[in-house]
């Protein structure tokens, strides 16, 4: 019985930790200030997780547009604001955006 109880409280409170992620100790700790080279956001101090916003308060790159040719099959919201999906269109949207939630390169 309490290992049954255990193991819906898992589904309840647990947390999914990525293995690529926690394995790589250069992924966990990250200087403040740096800016992750695939999201384009800054490690950020985070003083209250109910009211933390990553897409706004992490994300320092100026708003100025700029305008580009993307292809980018999903949308993704940053600053409050909704972009994509884009196929191979040219489209002008704020600096901020360009290296947000793209899919690999390969």
């Amino acid at each position: 019985a309490f290992k049954k109880k255990i193991e819906s409280l898992q589904h309840e409170i647990g947390a999914h930790i990525d293995p690529n992620v926690t394995i790589d100790v250069h992924r966990i700790f990250r200087m403040g200030g740096t800016i992750n080279s695939k999201s384009g956001l800054t490690k950020t101090l985070c003083t209250d997780i109910a009211k933390f916003n990553p897409g706004m308060d992490a994300c320092f790159i100026d708003d100025d547009q700029v305008t580009v040719l993307v292809n980018c099959p999903v949308s993704f919201k940053l600053k409050n604001k909704k972009f994509g999906p884009y196929k191979k269109e040219q489209v002008s949207i704020p600096k901020y955006a360009l290296g947000a939630k793209l899919p690999p390169r390969h």
